[in-house]
């Protein structure tokens, strides 16, 4: 799994991709188990965390293991999340991580 970084110095940016060591290949059960939360969000039913955890599992040991490399830094996962999702990963990093989720929108005129 890769995670885009963010360091900053002075007045510029620079993004970096990261990947962590912990994370070789997701495994399809965890991928399967995600869609299958999806599915049901897109039916208007609550995405149970059975399904979507070992997923999100992977994400939030990524950035546990970024942040214990580098404390302070500031990372970006660019995922589209559920709110059961993002649930979760507050649950699992706790209020400490500073873990915000952002929404960005874009019309389906746009995006086809």
């Amino acid at each position: 799994m890769a995670t885009w970084t963010r360091s900053v110095a002075s007045r510029t940016s620079m993004w970096t991709m990261t990947s962590c060591s912990t994370q070789k290949k997701t495994p399809k059960d965890a991928l399967a188990g995600w869609f299958k939360s999806w599915g049901a969000f897109f039916r208007a039913k609550p995405p149970a965390e059975a399904d979507f955890a070992a997923f999100m599992l992977l994400v939030t040991d990524c950035v546990q293991e970024l942040h214990t490399a580098k404390p302070g830094r500031n990372i970006v996962i660019i995922q589209g999340i559920h709110r059961p999702g993002r649930n979760f990963a507050r649950k699992v990093l706790g209020k400490e991580s500073g873990l915000r989720f952002i929404r960005l929108t874009i019309s389906h005129k746009l995006n086809a």
